[in-house]
């Protein structure tokens, strides 16, 4: 099973969590810690999934980059070459891990994060003319 944690400031951890499970069902391969929201010891429950892991690849999701919540895991996850720290999490990059069938690696991961930037998008209405078929109305 992947070792993959989300820890956020409020509720956005479990927020992502519900979104896993209505589009994948994978949300037990998903730890979370909603941060600051409780008396959730944040330190002992990260430095719990990391000790979990034993040794083995994992990788650890933060709302902020510089938050709070991404410098205890920084502390508690430094020198550990097995602990993968990425900031800036959003549901793409949680799904993108999950279904992900390669070994997790730092090339990896960076490949994956690239893949599920926030984008732009840009949408053109077409207006149907009378000389328009229905075909063309569909067309791209």
């Amino acid at each position: 099973m992947k070792k993959i944690l989300v820890a956020t400031h409020g509720r956005m951890a479990s927020g992502i969590q519900s979104s896993i499970k209505i589009l994948t069902g994978l949300q037990d391969q998903l730890a979370v810690i909603d941060a600051y929201v409780d008396n959730c010891d944040l330190q002992a429950e990260v430095q719990s999934f990391i000790e979990q892991t034993h040794g083995q690849p994992c990788i650890i999701l933060t709302d902020i980059v510089g938050g709070s919540v991404a410098q205890a895991v920084s502390m508690l996850s430094a020198n550990q070459k097995n602990v993968f720290l990425v900031s800036g999490v959003n549901l793409p990059i949680v799904l993108s891990l999950l279904i992900n069938t390669e070994p997790l690696t730092a090339a990896r991961i960076d490949q994956l994060i690239s893949e599920c930037q926030v984008q732009r998008v840009t949408s053109e209405v077409k207006v149907p003319s009378e000389n328009m078929k229905h075909e063309d109305f569909f067309a791209s």
